[in-house]
């Protein structure tokens, strides 16, 4: 269980670390960019419907919440208070639903395996095996790293 502990806490800090460096290159790119030209009525128009790099920010900074949510769940059910392990299916649930319909998608439509049909049977071999801490850092790296 100590194990599990440590390595929730080095995968928090080199998520959190990893983060913290995205971010600033994206404000450091937002800074340097340049002004932008005119563009035709027919591309602006196409352009409104797709969503704003804020809105992209938004929710996937809502997604690394949840992850580090239920990272710390697990890691706490795990050591204190077991009940808090089911809290943390909810994050889980949310953050990873991505991976297993990328995966199911290619598995039934190009008939491949990709990295994400074996990230979602990873995690489903830990959840099954009852290594709640351990399912819950590549969800959270998946949190950080999208």
């Amino acid at each position: 269980m100590l194990t599990e502990l440590i390595l929730a806490g080095g995968a928090a800090y080199a998520g959190v670390t990893s983060y913290a460096k995205q971010t600033k290159k994206k404000r450091l790119a937002l800074f340097l960019r340049t002004p932008s030209l005119s563009l035709p009525d027919d591309v602006k128009a196409t352009a409104l419907q797709a969503p704003t790099r804020d809105e992209i920010d938004k929710t996937l900074n809502r997604e690394l919440a949840i992850a580090s949510l239920s990272l710390g769940l697990s890691a706490m059910g795990a050591w204190l208070y077991p009940p808090l392990i089911l809290c943390s299916f909810i994050g889980l649930i949310l953050v990873g639903r991505h991976v297993y319909s990328s995966a199911y998608t290619s598995l039934t439509k190009d008939q491949r395996a990709n990295g994400d049909t074996v990230i979602s049977i990873v995690i489903t071999m830990f959840l099954l095996q009852g290594y709640y801490v351990l399912s819950a850092i590549p969800i959270f790296y998946l949190g950080v790293s999208a």
